[in-house]
This record gives structure tokens, sequence and C-alpha cells, in this order.
């Protein structure tokens, strides 16, 4: 399942470009201690209509909405040298340590183009 969210994620990534949306951010939080474990993309539409798509598997899906989603909440609104921010921040990533990164994830980076992962995935 993992490697096929990977290139499932990539193939979305070339699609997009292949229509003309523009890619202005991407960001792979897949990676041990993180307090969110997925994939943040920000496109603009040839109309120039900004809008973010996320990519997940199931159990990161879970984790984020709805396990650690009431911490964030709680979290959003402290400033970051609270130590109750502190505190929520550390027991988000402990939520999300139970999260498996899939494999071939550490291929899609703040990349130029989808198909430059795509060639690393297959090899």
């Amino acid at each position: 399942m993992g490697v096929l969210c990977s290139v499932f994620t990539l193939c979305s990534v070339f699609f997009l470009q292949e229509q003309g949306y523009q890619r202005t951010v991407m960001r792979n939080t897949f990676k041990d201690g993180q307090p969110y474990k997925g994939i943040n993309t920000t496109y603009l539409t040839p109309e120039g209509q900004m809008f973010e798509l996320q990519f997940h598997t199931p159990t990161s899906f879970q984790m984020k909405d709805v396990i650690n989603h009431p911490l964030y909440e709680q979290q959003r609104i402290l400033p970051n040298t609270d130590p109750t921010w502190v505190s929520l921040r550390n027991q988000m990533i402990q939520n999300s340590s139970s999260v498996p990164n899939p494999p071939g994830v550490t291929s899609i980076k703040k990349i130029g183009k989808a198909h430059e992962s795509l060639q690393v995935l297959r090899s």
C-alpha cells in the first residue's frame, strides 16, 4: 500500500503540472519526530486561484483528522513559548510515532518535476 500511495501522489502531482497547475509549495512531513505526517502541496490554477491539496495514508489521515486535531486546535491559539504548547506538541509527536512512513515516500521532496521522483521510485 505504501509504495502505491507514493506512486499515486507523484502521479497526481505530475497530472496537475501537465494540466497547467503551478505548484508553489510541497512539504513532505512523513518523517519520524513529526506531529503531523502527510504531504501538503499548494497549487495555483491557470486562472490564478490558489488551493491546498493534502496526501495521506488511511492511518495518517485518521491520526491527523481524529486523534491529533483536537490537540492541534488547543495548541494553535497558544504562543510557542507556552509550556502547554510544548506539551501538546510532544503529545502529537508521540501519537504520530505510531503512523508508519510509507515505503518510497522519502523520494517525495521539494521537487521540481514529479517525473524525477517517479524515476527514483522505479529504481
